[in-house]
């Protein structure tokens, strides 16, 4: 069995698609009837030069667990990185907090003693 990648896959299933809801699809005229005459033979053959770039449903199977296996891997990741990102920005909120109420100790360290220094030496 070939490996055929995603985008091949989507590539002749779009085609088939469109093959299949096209007028002027061979497969969908008789035999012999307003295209140039072909014969059975001529139309198998042109079908079997086909055959070997379609997907078969055990490479649609591999390329959906394949794509499973990705988005099961990307999750994974994510909450990987998720958990990461909490743990960093809850150690900042802390950082942050503490620097807040530093700054606000600071403050009032100061306005205490501006007021202390104004009550005793401005008369």
């Amino acid at each position: 069995m070939h490996k055929v990648s995603y985008l091949q896959t989507d590539l002749m299933l779009r085609t088939l698609e469109a093959a299949e809801h096209s007028h002027d699809n061979p497969i969908h005229k008789p035999p012999g009837g307003g295209n140039g005459g072909d014969t059975l033979e001529v139309r198998v053959s042109k079908l079997e030069s086909v055959m070997p770039t379609l997907a078969t449903r055990a490479d649609i199977a591999d390329l959906r667990m394949e794509v499973v296996r990705v988005d099961l891997s990307l999750r994974s990741e994510l909450i990987r990185v998720e958990g990461s990102i909490r743990a960093d920005m809850h150690k900042e909120f802390t950082s942050q907090t503490w620097r807040i109420i530093g700054a606000m100790m600071t403050f009032g360290t100061t306005l205490v003693a501006a007021t202390y220094f104004i009550a005793h030496n401005i008369k």
